[in-house]
């Protein structure tokens, strides 16, 4: 029951507004970037996802840096949860997963104020560097697929434990 736009005044210039349908109100979900220059990009349209009652974006956290967000419409319920550097982002069920330089992450949606788990598995190589190739990452309906930059194959429903190794190179 909510819309969520990008929206500019003078004060926080472009970010994130949301139209609550319940409440009959529209405001300012977080002023991300203080100040007139805002955090919204003019990409916003183009990258956002839903992901069940949530929205999935990027926003600049920095004149030169951009943060991974999921929003559920309030200030408290818009949060970074990572750090966007070419990132790529699929929903499973209601587990967010998302890979950039840094590595496979995932965060449960249904949390009240969502937090960036990295997967990992035991025994993986030493080299823990992951491919930043969009076919690297796929998802199926409660799951995420993945390759490690050494061509392993893992799959995992979001938490550390369930990851596991499918193949290995």
């Amino acid at each position: 029951n909510k819309a969520f736009f990008k929206e500019s005044d003078a004060e926080h210039g472009a970010e994130l507004w949301v139209l609550d349908f319940d409440k009959n109100t529209f405001s300012l979900a977080k002023d991300i970037l203080k100040g007139g220059a805002g955090g919204l990009g003019a990409t916003f349209e183009k990258d956002i996802q839903m992901a069940g009652d949530k929205i999935v974006f990027k926003a600049y956290t920095s004149a030169t840096k951009l943060g991974l967000f999921v929003s559920d419409g309030t200030e408290a319920g818009t949060v970074n949860v990572g750090v966007w550097t070419n990132s790529y982002v699929k929903v499973a069920g209601d587990t967010l997963v998302f890979s950039n330089t840094e590595g496979v992450f995932a965060v449960n949606l249904q949390t009240a104020i969502p937090e960036a788990v990295q997967l990992s598995a035991v025994g993986r190589p030493v080299n823990t560097s992951f491919s930043s190739n969009s076919a690297a990452l796929q998802t199926d309906a409660d799951q995420a697929f993945y390759l490690t930059i050494n061509g392993d194959l893992f799959t995992s429903k979001g938490a550390t434990v369930p990851t596991a190794p499918l193949a290995r190179q």
